[in-house]
């Protein structure tokens, strides 16, 4: 029985060479469909992570505000503290951040001047800050951040006081007082930049 090998050989090389712009075509297609398979098998398996981080950017997923109906009802509305409390540490074993935010239009002035001027003070509690907030810091200092009185500045506010990690600001409410020592500067690219944060009970 005569061998079909050589037969067989002739016939795949006549295909692979009779006509080139359909094996081109056939080749084209494969590598196409090879890559559309592997995007998605990507965008499948990184998703969530991806539209997580993403999402962090951009700031706080949640926001719990009073509810309020007219402008005159906003003014001055807050909420219990003891709500912070109630918010899940975690989820599906991973660390939710939560933080309270009382915004106090005061007077500020840097710690060695009397030239006080208006500014925005954000007292904070709670804890994952730097997760909510979009931004970096420009500035920190560690040693600082565990004292009772520090607080942060935002880079524009930093250099309309002329402040830097290590210096003091003085904040005023007509006749409330307070200081606070600056642990670090970070820039946000929003509206956190003209703020002071600094701790919820220096704010109330």
């Amino acid at each position: 029985m005569a061998s079909t090998s050589p037969m067989f050989w002739r016939i795949v090389r006549r295909l692979l060479t009779a006509n080139y712009n359909r094996l081109l075509v056939i080749l084209l297609a494969l590598g196409a469909g090879a890559a559309v398979s592997s995007a998605l098998i990507n965008l499948q398996i990184d998703a969530q992570r991806r539209l997580t981080r993403e999402f962090r950017t951009l700031g706080a997923n949640v926001v719990i505000a009073p509810h309020t109906t007219t402008d005159a009802d906003a003014n001055g509305t807050t909420l219990d503290e003891t709500l912070l409390g109630q918010i899940p540490s975690e989820y599906e074993a991973k660390s939710i951040p939560a933080a309270a935010f009382l915004y106090v239009i005061g007077e500020v002035a840097k710690g060695d001047t009397v030239h006080f001027e208006p500014a925005v003070i954000a007292g904070t509690a709670g804890y994952g800050l730097t997760e909510l907030r979009p931004g970096r810091r420009l500035e920190y200092s560690a040693d600082i951040e565990k004292d009772a009185t520090a607080c942060e500045v935002g880079v524009k506010a930093a250099e309309q006081f002329n402040v830097h990690a290590g210096d003091s600001l003085q904040l005023r409410d007509e006749s409330r007082q307070a200081s606070c020592k600056v642990f670090a500067v970070v820039a946000t690219g929003g509206a956190e930049d003209t703020q002071i944060f600094t701790g919820l009970s220096t704010a109330q």
